[in-house]
């Protein structure tokens, strides 16, 4: 799983569907990016909370990651969350050969740029979800 980052506007509830792992606040960018520093008691201890529930009321980056094990090191699980009055209306996405199929969500409106950079890659609309599975 690729790490997440996304940008909420404030006074969003953000709900983590999880079982059997953890939900845990770190304290910075340099904790986050090397998966150490986990914060709250028994940050390294999975449990069955789900879903974890975190109102982004406070402006500013958030970084929460899965304690257990190498979940978030090896697996990936961690999120980096921006919370601001108003989030951009752009999603990047890369665009390159051998690529892993990803799934994004965005909002009405929202502006889809494909990084090709440094590819010769075209970009295609598919007509339906059996064209793409085929």
């Amino acid at each position: 799983m690729d790490p997440l980052e996304l940008c909420v506007e404030t006074g969003t509830e953000v709900v983590f569907n999880k079982t059997g792992h953890n939900v845990v606040l770190m304290a910075n960018q340099a904790d986050y990016d090397a998966c150490t520093g986990f914060m709250g008691e028994n940050p390294t201890v999975g449990n069955n909370i789900d879903p974890f529930i975190w109102q982004a009321d406070t402006d500013g980056t958030f970084y929460f990651a899965c304690g257990v094990g190498t979940h978030c090191s090896a697996g990936g699980m961690k999120a980096k969350i921006t919370v601001a009055p108003k989030c951009s209306t752009t999603k990047t996405l890369p665009w390159t050969f051998g690529m892993q199929p990803t799934v994004v969500c965005v909002e009405t409106g929202t502006t889809v740029v494909f990084d090709k950079t440094g590819s010769g890659h075209n970009v295609n609309q598919l007509a339906s979800e059996s064209e793409y599975n085929g």
